[in-house]
C-alpha cells in the first residue's frame, strides 16, 4: 500500500493558551479510512515548532506533559 501524504491540524489563537494535556481521537465510521500508525505533536515557541515530549509508557490518546504557553 502507498504511503499517504502527511496531513496536519493546527490551532491558532490571538493571545497565548497554555496547553498541559493534548488528546487525539480518531475513528473511521465508514470503515474505509486509513487511520494513522504513528503520530507527534509539536508546539510553537514563538520562532520553532519544537516536539512535545511524550513520556514512553503514553501509549494512551492523551498526552501530558509540562505547560506549554504558545499562541499556535
Amino acid at each position: 500500500m502507498p504511503a499517504s501524504p502527511t496531513k496536519w491540524v493546527q490551532y491558532e489563537w490571538k493571545t497565548p493558551v497554555t496547553t498541559h494535556e493534548i488528546a487525539v481521537f480518531w475513528w473511521d465510521y465508514t470503515k474505509h479510512a486509513t487511520l494513522p500508525e504513528a503520530y507527534h505533536i509539536e508546539f510553537w515557541d514563538g520562532n520553532n515548532w519544537l516536539p512535545v515530549k511524550i513520556p514512553p509508557a503514553s501509549a494512551s490518546k492523551t498526552t501530558s506533559t509540562t505547560p506549554l504557553p504558545s499562541t499556535k
